[in-house]
């Protein structure tokens, strides 16, 4: 099975699909979701990161439990937080953010959203993806 998002009108849409295109299943339609999201799946397939954008254009990490389909957000500040990946061993999710500083850098929280860590201080480099 894999994973794949579509967005269009502000809206986006997160599908699981056997490989062989068969037994679509619509896990997130949600308006105000980032077009073209980042999505990570934990490590034992129950719980799918996502970034979800909002209406003042700042981003949050959040996740969606498989199982129940609920959505929990981690992070619900001003901050662009993006392009979420988990640990491997699931007890961890990076991401980037611009949070306190001006350059956008790698953080890294437990899988419940605590404990937010700021990881690099770099003043010249752009990190667009750390998955």
């Amino acid at each position: 099975m894999r994973t794949y998002g579509t967005g269009e009108s502000r809206y986006s849409r997160l599908f699981l699909i056997n490989f062989d295109g068969t037994q679509e299943e619509e896990l997130i339609n949600e308006k105000l979701l980032d077009n073209g999201f980042q999505h990570s799946w934990s490590p034992d397939g129950e719980k799918v990161v996502f970034q979800k954008i909002k209406p003042i254009f700042a981003h949050d990490i959040c996740v969606l439990t498989y199982s129940t389909k609920k959505i929990d957000c981690l992070t619900n500040d001003d901050f662009n937080d993006h392009d979420p990946s988990w640990s491997p061993d699931g007890e961890h999710i990076a991401f980037i953010s611009d949070r306190g500083t001006p350059y956008f850098q790698v953080y890294l929280m437990k899988a419940d959203g605590s404990e937010i860590r700021q990881l690099t201080s770099e003043t010249n480099k752009i990190y667009d993806n750390i998955s």
